[in-house]
């Protein structure tokens, strides 16, 4: 049997520093071709896959390319609607303390405003999430999950997820939606799951913003009053509902995992 090479920490820091200088670069290259930021997206993860070939990695193994069971997907998916609400106020809190840092998005919100929707939905929706899933949840977590324990390769590789979206006003939604998408591959053994979540986070956000119906609510929140607190104190109890389901629908999934090799253990005569 050939002997599967394991990452070790400098593969990690390699793959971050190569997608750092692919975002800042490849980005402006891009851009100066019409309909080339389609690709941009899907070109990110490509370096790493490379360089997994090139040290011997087994890719189903790093990148968690495994079917994926019905309730770790749903699981997932209810989750991801608590998590969802949960980045809306932390957009929404992180626009009360930083107003300045929407301002310098200009650029970003004018494209997500006017743009084509259907080449936005696959450039700001579909491919970013098969290419950072590809190599967040793939490449650097999966080869975290084999230097270090489950929690610390999750709370690493947000951290990663969160920095490599660059600005200071989208990282701390990054960080959270980062946590949940971590926890669900680890959970479900697959990638598929995050990979769909991820695209419909993105997808989700887009109509939310071409719609201004953040813009509502946010104005809501801000007038004040019982009613703003009362509508604050909802999204937040629904917001923490939501996870506590998700978590406990993924943990039935660790549990039947372990009844199966319990019961599939031959006994020793």
């Amino acid at each position: 049997m050939e002997r599967e090479n394991k990452p070790v920490i400098y593969d990690v820091i390699f793959a971050f520093a190569v997608s750092l200088i692919y975002i800042f670069y490849a980005g402006r290259l891009f851009s100066l071709l019409p309909y080339m930021d389609l690709l941009y997206s899907l070109g990110l993860f490509l370096p790493v896959f490379v360089y997994s070939w090139f040290r011997g990695f087994s890719f189903k193994k790093m990148y968690s390319l495994h079917s994926c069971s019905p309730h770790a997907l749903v699981g997932s998916f209810v989750l991801w609607a608590g998590i969802f609400l949960f980045t809306l106020l932390a957009a929404f809190v992180m626009g009360m303390l930083f107003p300045d840092m929407g301002r310098e998005l200009t650029g970003m919100n004018t494209l997500l405003s006017s743009g084509n929707i259907v080449i936005l939905i696959f450039s700001v929706g579909l491919f970013p999430a098969i290419g950072e899933e590809l190599l967040v949840r793939g490449f650097i977590l999966g080869a975290l999950r084999r230097i270090t324990t489950k929690w610390p390769a999750i709370v690493i590789s947000a951290l990663l997820f969160g920095v490599l979206h660059v600005h200071p006003a989208r990282m701390l939604t990054t960080f959270i939606i980062g946590i949940a998408l971590s926890y669900m591959v680890l959970v479900s053994e697959s990638l598929f799951p995050a990979i769909l979540i991820h695209a419909l986070h993105n997808i989700l956000l887009l109509f939310v913003w071409r719609t201004r119906f953040i813009s509502g609510i946010t104005s809501g929140l801000t007038m004040g009053g019982t009613g703003s607190v009362l509508a604050g104190i909802l999204v937040l109890s629904v917001a923490i509902t939501l996870t506590a389901m998700g978590v406990n629908l993924l943990g039935t999934v660790n549990k039947r995992k372990s009844q199966e090799n319990t019961f599939s253990t031959p006994e020793v005569q």
